[in-house]
């Protein structure tokens, strides 16, 4: 047999392969036209299934007579015959193009990327952007025609809840969300081996007992909403100190005019929390781990505020020492005192 009428004595290794690269393109293209065309057509296209490319060298070779042509004296078979939906979809897999079906490019087919992968992967790529919630619905519309199953407004794919028991609290509005359920999807990661220099002591004590030490390090401060507005946030943060991923998560938020004005009240559900935990300790996948407040973390002012105690701006400010500060150019100063009195508990009472 002649390839385009050339004789097959004439045809040099070299021209040979490069005929073959050429109708190997062409395949090619035929077939991906075809698949792109497959949803809108209901009649039955013929393709040609090219076989992987990596196993070219070896079976590099000749085409079959069906195509007329031929390559170095070895076989390369062509299925001239139609393709089932297997064949297209590992041709599909391979060039990361999806499955198509009668109804649809995307219906009844095997995607790559499950749906449950693919919100996972949207929420993310949110979360790290800080797309608004409108750009994320006009996006879930976008992509619904191909992913059917994915939700068409961004609070579904949050899976945002449509009511919050929010509760009263110093004038103002506050919502607990807790500690246990944060620290018990924490205590599944990897942990550090250092404690808190304040802890390791308890650590210690704990480990004689057969427990491991869970601490937590806290942070209060006031955090304005806007600048056209005194309503202000005042959260309770929370970072577990053992675990890699430090990340801080919301203990309890509480939003006023102006910060709470009873800290019992606003402090009441975490402290009441933290105490049962302390008591009876935190039970993962049958073990007990012991738990504890490593240290609270405060700027002078939200200090002040938790220990209720006098500005830091005083006279009699300094929480260490009975010293008088002298008012220096507006500004409350202290002089070093090397036999100053310490302060005990009960004067500390009186700040």
């Amino acid at each position: 047999m002649s390839l385009s009428g050339v004789s097959e004595m004439s045809l040099s290794r070299r021209h040979q392969h490069r005929l073959f690269k050429r109708r190997a393109e062409e395949i090619e293209n035929e077939f991906v036209v075809s698949v792109n065309e497959c949803h809108s057509s209901t009649s039955q296209t013929k393709h040609l299934k090219i076989t992987d490319q990596s196993n070219s060298n070896n079976s590099l070779n000749k085409l079959s007579d069906s195509e007329n042509s031929f390559v170095c004296n070895n076989e390369f078979p062509v299925n001239d015959n139609n393709l089932d939906s297997d064949c297209a979809s590992s041709f599909s897999c391979e060039y990361n193009i999806p499955c198509s079906s009668e109804k649809g490019l995307h219906e009844g087919s095997k995607n790559d990327l499950s749906t449950s992968v693919m919100k996972e992967q949207l929420i993310a790529w949110d979360l790290k952007y800080n797309i608004p919630n409108n750009a994320t619905t006009d996006l879930l519309h976008i992509l619904n025609p191909h992913f059917p199953a994915l939700p068409l407004d961004s609070r579904t794919l949050f899976n945002t809840p449509r009511t919050c028991e929010i509760q009263s609290c110093c004038n103002g509005q506050f919502k607990y969300f807790g500690v246990k359920n944060v620290l018990i999807s924490k205590l599944g990661t990897d942990f550090t081996p250092n404690y808190h220099p304040i802890m390791k002591q308890i650590a210690h004590n704990f480990s004689t007992q057969g427990l491991t030490l869970v601490t937590l390090s806290i942070n209060v401060d006031g955090l304005p909403i806007t600048s056209s507005s005194t309503k202000a946030f005042w959260p309770i943060l929370g970072i577990v100190d053992k675990v890699i991923d430090k990340q801080p998560f919301v203990i309890g938020l509480y939003c006023g005019e102006k910060k709470p004005a009873s800290i019992n009240e606003f402090l009441r559900p975490f402290v009441d929390e933290c105490l049962e935990l302390e008591v009876n300790g935190i039970i993962v996948e049958g073990v007990k781990y012991a738990f504890r407040i490593s240290c609270i973390v405060a700027d002078a002012p939200a200090r002040q505020f938790l220990k209720c105690i006098v500005s830091h701006c005083s006279s009699y400010a300094c929480e260490k020492c009975i010293q008088e500060g002298v008012s220096y150019n507006r500004r409350m100063t202290r002089q070093v005192e090397k036999n100053k009195t310490l302060r005990t508990d009960e004067s500390f009472l009186k700040i």
